[in-house]
């Protein structure tokens, strides 16, 4: 099965909404500010979980480095608890909701430090996946995209697709 998604711009007759990307509209140069770029985490104390040893050393250190504060493994005063090959009812990331936690994986760790700024960690992009496998059928889907000029928001469809466990084609 294929599915073409078209965008919904102003010239546009499509009946498809618009879609909203979680990542804020990179500037042609990068960040703009590279000063705020080395306290984009500032006022984030986060734990990782999940993460094999390199990946974590990777994070953490990126994240101090950005301005993040390590709450370590007790989690004490967490604002952000990024995950790793873990699902979203997973029973800690259920607890760390319930406390006021946001529950992210390390995508948007990626994406904040790719663009320089914070993408929305309550987007749906970021969540935990309710499905290591992803969804079932969804291998079956081919997923494509007309007339979307938009770049962030291209790719974070393609990475929900990939999420959702479909095969995104650009054709």
């Amino acid at each position: 099965a294929i599915l073409a998604v078209e965008s919904n711009y102003p010239h546009s007759s499509s009946p498809y909404p618009k879609t909203q990307s979680p990542l804020p509209e990179a500037s042609p140069s990068g960040p703009t500010n590279p000063l705020a770029a080395m306290r984009l985490f500032a006022g984030v104390r986060f734990a990782l979980l999940g993460f094999d040893p390199v990946s974590d050393a990777q994070y953490r250190s990126e994240m101090v480095r950005h301005g993040g504060a390590d709450a370590g493994a007790a989690q004490e005063g967490c604002t952000h608890l990024v995950v790793s090959g873990l699902v979203y009812d997973d029973p800690v990331c259920v607890a760390a909701r319930e406390h006021g936690t946001k529950v992210v994986t390390g995508l948007w760790v990626d994406d904040c430090l790719d663009l320089g700024a914070m993408a929305d960690a309550e987007h749906v992009l970021y969540r935990p996946v309710r499905d290591l496998e992803g969804i079932p059928g969804a291998e079956s889907l081919c997923i494509c995209l007309t007339g979307y000029q938009r770049q962030n928001g291209r790719e974070a469809i393609v990475k929900m697709v990939n999420m959702m466990g479909a095969r995104f084609s650009s054709l």
